[in-house]
């Protein structure tokens, strides 16, 4: 015999995967939204060194604030640009 209390408790709610590319690399991630820094840190990129754009309907949104929210969807593409200096030999 199941209690009332047992009965009322709300079931866990699955995770849902959102598919996302980086510079073309599939990422499957669990998260409703991450950040600028933590999409370049998953892609393997240093984010002080990268600028982080989202590439939609042929337009391209750059990020500067590399600590707001981004909402993702499913199937974003975003394109990591190496914005470092590069030595001079």
């Amino acid at each position: 015999m199941t209690s009332n209390k047992e009965q009322h408790k709300p079931k866990p709610q699955p995770q849902h995967s959102v598919n996302i590319f980086i510079n073309q690399k599939k990422h499957e991630v669990t998260a409703a939204t991450m950040t600028p820094r933590q999409l370049l840190e998953l892609a393997g990129e240093q984010p002080e060194q990268t600028k982080l754009s989202l590439k939609d309907q042929g337009q391209l949104h750059a990020y500067d604030n590399l600590d707001e929210n981004v909402p993702l969807r499913n199937g974003m593409h975003f394109i990591a640009t190496y914005i470092g200096s590069t030595p001079v030999s």
